[in-house]
C-alpha cells in the first residue's frame, strides 16, 4: 500500500491535521497515527470505517496530541512506528 495515499483518505477529515499510517513489519495490518486540529474532534471507529470503505483494513486509529516531528517540521514516521512497539 502506498501510506501517502491511504492517510489521504484521512486528511479528507476535517478535523484531522496530522496523519501517519505506519506499520511495524510487512504483511502486518497498519496502524492510523493522527492528531485533531484545534477544537477538532476525531472519532477512530467512524475513521477506521471510512479507511475499510476506501478498501484499507487498518488495525487501529490511534489519536494523539501531535505527531513527532524534526526541527524542520518533518514528519518522523520512525519515531511514530515506535509508538506501537516491538514486533511480535
Amino acid at each position: 500500500f502506498s501510506a501517502r495515499l491511504l492517510e489521504e483518505v484521512a486528511y479528507d477529515d476535517a478535523a484531522i491535521k496530522e496523519a501517519c499510517l505506519v506499520q511495524r513489519v510487512a504483511n502486518e495490518r497498519p496502524t492510523l497515527f493522527v492528531s485533531p486540529r484545534r477544537g477538532g474532534r476525531v472519532e477512530p471507529a467512524a475513521l477506521k470505517e471510512r479507511l475499510r470503505a476506501a478498501g484499507v483494513a487498518v488495525d487501529s486509529v490511534r489519536v494523539l496530541g501531535a505527531l513527532p516531528r524534526s526541527p524542520l517540521q518533518k514528519l518522523l514516521r520512525r519515531e511514530v512506528r515506535a509508538l506501537l512497539g516491538p514486533a511480535p
